[in-house]
């Protein structure tokens, strides 16, 4: 249902591309991770990628992965990159932006390119 409703937004926006983050290399940051964050492991994203693709081609969208590295930390304002600004679910960046921190995130995604991207176009 999740990745139904991704796209049925995209469409209403009048989106022609959704961008997600590229996550093959999740799990193996495990080790890094603290442990109140290890159950993200168990998330299956590869599942949410498959049917957010296959729904996306049906609905003639295009999904893009790009690089998610820092993509929490980055401010979707001014482009200033400090861990400290996201704790827990809020983004307070030093020039006065303040948002739920996935929606920043999500806001950086949607701006980001580069020559990493792999696109997953429509056939």
């Amino acid at each position: 249902m999740i990745s139904k409703e991704i796209v049925r937004f995209a469409q209403k926006q009048g989106a022609s591309i959704i961008k997600i983050e590229d996550l093959k290399s999740i799990r193996s940051m495990k080790k890094l991770w603290k442990r109140s964050d290890r159950n993200i492991n168990s998330w299956a994203f590869f599942d949410l990628e498959e049917k957010l693709t296959y729904k996306a081609q049906l609905a003639e969208l295009e999904v893009v992965k790009v690089n998610p590295f820092k993509t929490s930390q980055e401010c979707s304002n001014c482009g200033n990159v400090v861990k400290k600004n996201r704790r827990g679910s809020l983004y307070t960046c030093s020039c006065g932006y303040k948002k739920n921190a996935d929606v920043n995130a999500s806001f950086v995604i949607s701006t980001r390119s580069s020559n990493e991207e792999k696109a997953i176009t429509a056939t």
